[in-house]
């Protein structure tokens, strides 16, 4: 199957909550033609949002009505947003968020915008030839581990959410035995 590059483009009826502190439209670049979605995250430094299929990916939703366009016209719906939380795999005390991640039931792949994840979480990304890594800026810890995927792009296979439940329950524990 042959890859086209899509541009992503929320509409202009933006909430207030999620615009950008430069008022331009939020993008992300997104490069698949096939219509079978992706488990894998794919770090996308043109995107401002984090943007998911899947709403088991997704914690504390909030009902959410835009659209994203996507470089041939065609609008995907926004259904919620929220945030997610994970731990990284190289270092189980720490906790990632994806804040402000749009639910976009129609988009083949999950975005990482590359600058909101880089400035919630406190780390930056180094790119290889054939993997990347995001590294915690106080330590320059590994705390994610991608490679380059059959397409040509980078990816993170797999990011193991916590549920709504486990997330309290996680953050009680976490607070208490400090």
């Amino acid at each position: 199957s042959s890859n086209s590059n899509w541009s992503l483009q929320r509409s202009q009826n933006q909430n207030h909550n999620y615009q950008s502190a430069n008022s331009r439209s939020p993008q992300a670049m997104v490069a698949s033609s096939d219509s079978n979605a992706s488990s894998s995250w794919f770090p996308d430094s043109g995107a401002s949002f984090h943007v998911t299929n899947n709403s088991q990916n997704i914690q504390q939703t909030s009902p959410f009505e835009d659209q994203i366009f996507i470089g041939n016209g065609q609008g995907l719906n926004i259904s919620a947003s929220g945030h997610s939380n994970f731990v990284s795999p190289f270092s189980p005390n720490v906790k990632l968020i994806l804040k402000n991640m749009l639910l976009v039931p129609q988009i083949t792949k999950n975005l990482i915008s590359v600058s909101k994840f880089a400035k919630d979480n406190h780390v930056f990304f180094e790119f290889h030839a054939n993997h990347c890594f995001v590294k915690s800026q106080d330590s320059n810890m590994i705390l994610l581990q991608g490679d380059v995927g059959p397409d040509g792009s980078y990816q993170f296979p797999n990011l193991q959410f916590f549920s709504a439940v486990f997330s309290s329950l996680y953050k009680h524990c976490f607070f208490c035995c400090l």
